[in-house]
This record gives C-alpha cells, sequence and structure tokens, in this order.
C-alpha cells in the first residue's frame, strides 16, 4: 500500500493531471468498452499463461527493487557495466560454401562493420552424403581450414565455428588451421559441438552421445595442456524453436540440454569450473517482441540456478548469450516483409540482453543470401547499436511490470517442464521416448491451427497477399561448382587412419589427412541413437505450398480463376468483395471482380465467365435470391461458393471470419483438380 502511495505522490509531482487508482482505470475501461470488463481483455498466451491487459507495480516479482545488471541471478543481465560503444558484437552467419569464397564473405563482412563470423560447417559434406547441404562451408582437411582463416586476425575477431559429426576429426582440422595462424593463441572466439540438437534436427549421430562427450574430454585436455580456454560445446535452443516449441518448451529444453552437458563431463572427471566455462548459450528470438526479451532474460535465470545447483560460485554462473532471428517466421512469398521481422527480433534480441547477434537476410529462405541481403542484415544491426542506441540502457525492458512478470512466470513454467524432462531419465532419453517431439508437435500444431484460421496473421501469405508479385532476383548458384568439389574430395579420400588421441589426431591433419581419414569409419552409416527427427517447420508453409502448386499449373497450363460476383449496390456488397477477394488470393488463385446490379446481370456474368464463383452481397440480397436464380449460377460456375452465411445445400462452400482459411483453400483445390495442379 505504502509503494502505492508513494508511486501516487511521483506522479503527482510531475504530472498536472491526477494519477488514476488501478479501480478507477477499470471503470473508464468499463465506459470506454460499454460494458465489458478489464478482465474480458485478458487473453492466453501460447505457453498457457495469463496476459492481463494492464500490470502494475502489485504484479511486480518480490526481490527486483535491489537486484543491479550483474547481480545473480543475471535476470537483468551478466555484466555490471554496459560497454557503451559495443553492447553486443555483430557476429553474422557465412553463407558461402567453398573456403575461398566464405573467406571473402567474412573480410567483406569485417570491413563493412562486424566484429566477427558464425561458420556452420556443411552437414551433407561432412557426413559423406551423396548431396552437400545448402548452407554451411565444406571442408574437409587442414589446407580448406586454412583458406577460410587465411588473413584473418582470430585474435581481434569473434570466429564462432560450430560442426556436428565426430568431435576429434572436426577440432583437429580446425586446431591444425589455427596453429599456422599467428597469434592463435589469443584465438577469441569458439570450435563448438552440440550432439543433442544435431541428434533431434536429424534423429541421428555418425557416433554415439557417449563417444562425442568422451571425444569432448580429449579437446578440454590438450586446452588445458596449451593453456587455452574456449567455448567447444554450444547449448542451443534453435532446432526446438525451428520445429514450433513455445517459448517455455524452448527454455526447458536449453536448461535441460545445458544439465545433460554438464552431468556427462563431470561424470567423466572434468572440474565444474572448467565445464561452466566450456558452454556458451544460444538461442532464436522470435516475432513476439516483448515475450522476447522476457524470454531472454528468463534463460539467464534458469542457467543460473540450474549451475547453482550444481554448486557453481555465484559468478561462475554467468552465461555468454548468443542471439539470432528467427527462421520459422521467415516467408517465401512478400519476401521482403522479412526485413521487418528481422529489425523487430533483433531489437528484441538486443534488449533482452544477448551477448553477441546474428540478424537473418531476408532472402535466407529462398536462396543463398544476395550480397544486397546481406548488407541491408548487417546494416539493420549497426542501426540498432548507432541509430537507435539500443544499447545505451542496461537491461532495458526492466522495470516493466509487464516483462517483469512475464520473465518470472515464463521461468516458472520452463522450470516446470524442465523437471518433467528430467524425470523422463533426462533430454536425451525424453528424446529416444519421443516425450519432446509430442510436447513441441502440440504446441506447433495449435499455432498453425491459429494461422490457418487468421487468429495469427502472416502478412504477404495468409494476410495481405501481393498477387503482383515478382520473383526476386537470384544470387550466384553454385551448386555444380559445389557438387564437382564435393566428388573431388570423397574420390581423394582413401586412407582410414583412425586417431585415439586428440594430439594424434591434430598430427595426421597437420600431415594432410582429411576428415573422413582421421575419423577411420564411413561417416554416412549412423552407429549412434536413433530418434523421430525434429526439422525446420516454417510458419507459413501450410499456406505456401498450396499457392505454390497453383501458381505452378497456372503458369505451365491455364489460369485458375475465380470469379468474386458482388451482387446489388457497390455500397452493399464491396466489404464481402473485398474479404473474398483477399481469402482467395492467399491460395495462389487468380481473381476478377464483377459487381452486379441485379440477379438477372449476376446469372449473365456467370455464364460468361464459366469459372467458379463467390457470391457477394448484403444479408437482405441473398434472401432475395431464388433456388433457381443459384442453379443457374451454378451451371456455368461448377463451384458455387458465397460470402457470409447461407444454410442452402446448393451452397457448396461459405467464406466468413469462421472458416478455417486453408482448408477452405485445400479443399478447393481438390475441387478443382486436387494434386493435378503439381504435375
Amino acid at each position: 500500500m505504502a509503494d502505492n502511495e508513494n508511486h501516487r505522490q511521483a506522479l503527482s509531482d510531475i504530472c498536472v493531471f491526477p494519477a488514476p487508482s488501478l479501480e478507477e482505470w477499470e471503470e473508464a475501461v468499463k465506459k470506454t468498452l460499454k460494458g465489458k470488463t478489464a478482465a474480458e481483455l485478458h487473453h492466453v498466451s501460447e505457453e498457457g499463461l495469463d496476459i492481463k491487459p494492464l500490470y502494475t507495480n502489485k504484479d511486480r516479482p518480490a526481490g527486483l527493487n535491489t537486484m543491479l545488471s550483474g547481480d545473480f541471478p543475471y535476470t537483468r543481465g551478466s555484466r555490471a557495466f554496459q560497454n557503451q560503444k559495443k553492447p553486443w558484437e555483430i557476429v553474422q552467419r557465412t553463407f558461402e560454401r567453398l573456403p575461398e569464397k566464405v573467406n571473402e564473405e567474412m573480410k567483406e563482412g569485417m570491413k563493412k562493420g562486424q566484429d566477427g563470423s558464425d561458420i556452420g560447417i556443411n552437414r551433407g559434406f561432412q557426413r559423406q552424403e551423396k548431396a552437400v547441404s545448402a548452407t554451411g562451408v565444406c571442408v574437409s582437411s587442414t589446407q580448406e581450414a586454412s583458406a577460410v582463416l587465411e588473413g584473418i586476425d582470430v585474435g581481434k575477431y569473434t570466429i564462432a565455428l560450430h560442426a556436428e559429426g565426430p568431435v576429434l576429426p572436426f577440432f583437429s582440422i580446425w586446431i591444425s588451421a589455427l596453429r599456422q595462424n599467428e597469434g592463435w593463441k589469443q584465438f577469441k572466439g569458439s570450435i563448438t559441438v552440440d550432439p543433442l540438437s544435431e541428434l533431434a534436427e536429424t534423429g541421428s549421430l555418425a557416433t554415439s552421445l557417449d563417444t562425442a562427450m568422451d571425444q569432448t574430454v580429449e579437446i578440454l585436455k590438450w586446452q588445458d595442456q596449451e593453456e587455452m580456454d574456449f567455448p567447444v560445446i554450444r547449448v542451443s535452443s534453435e532446432t526446438w524453436h525451428n520445429n514450433g516449441a513455445d517459448m517455455a518448451q524452448e527454455l526447458a529444453a536449453l536448461t535441460a540440454s545445458g544439465v545433460y552437458y554438464v552431468n556427462e563431463l563431470l561424470d567423466r572427471g572434468v572440474s565444474l569450473q572448467k565445464v561452466l566455462r566450456s558452454l556458451v548459450f544460444h538461442m532464436p528470438a522470435g516475432g513476439r517482441y516483448f515475450p522476447e526479451m522476457a524470454k531472454l532474460r528468463a534463460a539467464r535465470l534458469l542457467w543460473a540456478n540450474a549451475a547453482k545447483a550444481f554448486g557453481a560460485a555465484n559468478e561462475e554462473c554467468r552465461i555468454e548469450l548468443r542471439g539470432s532471428t528467427s527462421k520459422r517466421t521467415k516467408t517465401v512469398y512478400d519476401p521482403f516483409n522479412n526485413m521487418l521481422r528481422g529489425s523487430i527480433e533483433g531489437f528484441a534480441a538486443a534488449a533482452g540482453g544477448v551477448d553477441v547477434l546474428h540478424i537473418a537476410p531476408f532472402d535466407e529462405v529462398i536462396q543463398k543470401p544476395s550480397s544486397f541481403a546481406s548488407r541491408i542484415a548487417r546494416n539493420t544491426q549497426i542501426i540498432l547499436q548507432e541509430e537507435a542506441h539500443i544499447g545505451k540502457t542496461m537491461d532495458a525492458p526492466g522495470g516493466s511490470f509487464y516483462v517483469e512478470t512475464l520473465t518470472e512466470e515464463l521461468a516458472e513454467k520452463a522450470w516446470t517442464l524442465f523437471q518433467e524432462i528430467e524425470k523422463e531419465g533426462g533430454i536425451a532419453s525424453a528424446l529416444a521416448s519421443g516425450f519432446i517431439q509430442k510436447q513441441t508437435e502440440a504446441s506447433r500444431e495449435v499455432r498453425l491451427k491459429q494461422i490457418e484460421e487468421r487468429k495469427k496473421g502472416i502478412i504477404g501469405v495468409n494476410m495481405y497477399p501481393n498477387d503482383k508479385e515478382k520473383t526476386i532476383s537470384a544470387g550466384y548458384d553454385d551448386e555444380k561448382e559445389i557438387n564437382k568439389y564435393n566428388d573431388q574430395m570423397h574420390n581423394s579420400s582413401k586412407r582410414r587412419k583412425e586417431a585415439v588421441s586428440f594430439k594424434e589426431a591434430v598430427q595426421l591433419a597437420e600431415q594432410g589427412f582429411s576428415l573422413w581419414e582421421i575419423a577411420g569409419s564411413d561417416l554416412s552409416e549412423n552407429e549412434g541413437l536413433q530418434v523421430t527427427a525434429m526439422p525446420l517447420v516454417r510458419d507459413a508453409e501450410r499456406f505456401e505450398n498450396l499457392r505454390t502448386e497453383i501458381e505452378a499449373y497456372s503458369a505451365e497450363k491455364e489460369s485458375l480463376s475465380l470469379l468474386v460476383l458482388g451482387i446489388g449496390p457497390l455500397a452493399s456488397c464491396k466489404p464481402r468483395m473485398d474479404f473474398a477477394a483477399g481469402f482467395l488470393k492467399t491460395g495462389g488463385y487468380s481473381i476478377i471482380t464483377i459487381q452486379a446490379d441485379t440477379i438477372q446481370e449476376a446469372e449473365k456474368s456467370a455464364e460468361e465467365h464459366n469459372i467458379p464463383v463467390v457470391l457477394c452481397g448484403s444479408d437482405e440480397q441473398y434472401k432475395l435470391l431464388k433456388e433457381e436464380n443459384l442453379q443457374a449460377i451454378k451451371k456455368n460456375a461448377g463451384t458455387l461458393m458465397l460470402a457470409g452465411e447461407d444454410s442452402r445445400d446448393i451452397i457448396d462452400l461459405c467464406l466468413n471470419k469462421k472458416k478455417n482459411v486453408y482448408q477452405s483453400l485445400a479443399w478447393l483445390r481438390e475441387k478443382m483438380g486436387g494434386k493435378a495442379y503439381a504435375d
């Protein structure tokens, strides 16, 4: 009560208007909404949390008034002082696949304002699959790894290397290449693996989890001998996020993954302090803005408590938190909107306190990003730092009653889910049993249904599609060059020289042995755990697939058109005409709109066009439509639809806000020829 009085007194000192009480505000809401109460404005989030329309100091979690950034449990940030010039590092991912081109891409980015590069290793190439993956550099030897790092000051710029597959061969190649770099002992970046994420995303591992952990211990021992200390394990929630997890599930998976790695390394005799220093955390930010800020704050809070439970000192519970924009939220259609999505997500990540950030180019889900798209992504970060001044304030969302409350509630929900995973035997067992996959699928399907029903809008996809859209200019196609390179590399690797220690692996790498030769086995054969895969599922995919099928048929054979036919005065039928056209354009159909003043004119228009018809008019106008009128229109249309409500059997489909848009479009596709569109 005293806090509220102090708040009201503070407001009265600086404001000429009286400070309203919560009761007065609720009464004003009731008056504005004509009888509805503030309680009716509550909604439930994807995570099942009750979101209120207004938060006050009463909602604020206890204990936050005295907590500062840099204080345990680091909800407000891991650092006590902000680097005003560089509040976070701009570390963009590379997208080229040939070593020399990756090197050029890195140098270009660093010259234009990046602090480093995040380099993924090509999964298909490393696993010796017939076709290489669309992203990731193809590196199989020290010579190729050296080509990637040529001329890069690894003590000045952050180089974040990440790969899959056998740990020793991967590390040996890159450590061997690093040793050729002047100042390699001051290596600023990280060389990491994340076998749990690899297992979850692909459903398999080239080696067992136990082997991966055994080999990781070898790397940590080598670090001690060389007096080096950089992260070797990435704890990431990106796979769970991309597959459709809600925020609480994502946080729970992140925490459970970290706990798994700590337990495995402790069991192998590594000290807790060394284990905690070997981890780096990564989370993508989606488009929900304030909740994304709360999610990142909750991640620090959760891990601090988890690390504390292992017996870590407060200062050892800090994490380096790397952020990125979401791939799940991006669209193939109207892709320039992805610039806006990336800006919002990048803003949320920066305000949420990430230490390192990657903003994806807007065309990432369509093609290898163009130089223009990469430049815009990089400059978005620079603008956030230099013009928007996001980093000038420590814990920018801190003090917001809404964000503070949501942080606490997300953390509590995630901790409960984390405990459920632990009851399953830990995250590896939960993946093997399908427990996590089922939870994530359930969450994903709820969200996708909301998208199908347009309760959640995706601009350019299920809302306001651009039917005049032109394909963006394609970037450089390196497919032939890559396939030739892939064949050459695999054909040249004939020797088998399996390394038994990391020291021996590095020696073999320095002698010119390839990744696969050092591994001593065929990496395309999976000997590890097999689980149900959790691949990327973008929110827009279902609508995009429908639209792609119909557009492909229209381009190759004939245009699939629909007649949106208004009946009666324009003022009365136009709202429903606009609604029906927008509804159907999301499926890729060509829309012809005609307004007929009379029913007879409508019948004549249907006869002239001889294509499926959507009738649009007022409810009063629909009452004037007799059965014979509808039969005459349907005789020529074949398929008869109506915008609004009508229970007559002759109407094949009613289009209205209650309808599942995706299911209606899928029904229409089957009605007009089904899968033949894609043939």
